[in-house]
């Protein structure tokens, strides 16, 4: 594979600016990803009445946002198996705490829920 970037004093060869050709139309096609699901979260933030289902809806194009940048701009597809499991276990934390949340929402706490 060639060096995508040439010494000062010389002219970029076809090869060089090939691939660079190739890398500059991935990083746009990420940005334009990236732009879209932003303009997708806020326009689910006006479309949707129900807050439940609005937070949900952008909530979700956000997680997808977030998903491009650390899979394809933070290059996390080709790391190794040890910050693979810290994300994963980041996860399960994650949801294990809005199952906490689920849970206490069915059968509250008595004198832990204030009501308005």
């Amino acid at each position: 594979m060639s060096d995508i970037t040439a010494p000062a004093n010389e002219t970029p060869s076809a090869e060089n600016v090939e691939a660079f050709n190739r890398h500059l139309k991935g990083y746009v096609f990420i940005g334009g990803l990236q732009v879209l699901f932003t303009f997708v979260a806020v326009i689910f933030s006006f479309v949707f009445t129900e807050t439940a289902t609005k937070m949900s809806a952008v909530l979700l194009a956000a997680s997808i946002n977030a998903a491009i940048v650390a899979f394809i701009q933070m290059h996390l597809k080709g790391e190794k198996p040890f910050i693979w499991r810290f994300l994963y276990f980041t996860a399960i934390f994650f949801f294990f705490l809005f199952f906490l949340t689920l849970l206490h929402h069915g059968d509250p706490i008595a004198g832990s829920v204030i009501h308005y």
